[in-house]
């Protein structure tokens, strides 16, 4: 079982600080356990004024890791596998009902996108806090 991942929105400083979450042990193990809620993760405690996001376990097309907060661009592909210019937009990540889901600009939920597609066609282009313009350009606000 992989350990949960976790960046953080630091509305102080705004800045995204990654790997927060899980503090070491005095011996230089790292403690495992699933939250019960954030406050179990005393490192959460460094960042009062923070927002919170989950690593959702896939990566982009790239490679780059998909997190909750992320604005992704999606590209839909025609029949014959080449790029259809009418069906590519950006959407955001979020986590409703117990799932990592992508979210379109009229609010439209791509639910099997991350489960089946495993984030294949898709590319993290920013993320809602430091690229909010990005919203504008498709995704759900």
């Amino acid at each position: 079982m992989r350990k949960p991942k976790y960046r953080v929105w630091d509305k102080d400083s705004e800045t995204m600080v990654y790997g927060v979450g899980i503090t070491p042990e005095t011996d230089g193990s790292t403690p495992y356990k699933i939250a019960v809620s954030y406050a179990d993760y005393d490192q959460f405690d460094y960042y009062p004024n923070g927002v919170l996001m989950q690593y959702t376990g896939l990566k982009d097309k790239n490679g780059k890791m998909i997190y909750e907060g992320d604005i992704c661009f999606i590209q839909i592909y025609d029949n014959s596998g080449n790029p259809s210019e009418d069906e590519s937009f950006n959407t955001k990540v979020v986590f409703r009902k117990n799932a990592f889901q992508l979210v379109d600009k009229d609010g439209d939920t791509w639910t099997e996108w991350l489960t089946v597609y495993k984030g294949e066609d898709t590319e993290v282009i920013g993320n809602i806090y430091e690229n909010s313009e990005l919203l504008k350009e498709g995704a759900a606000e």
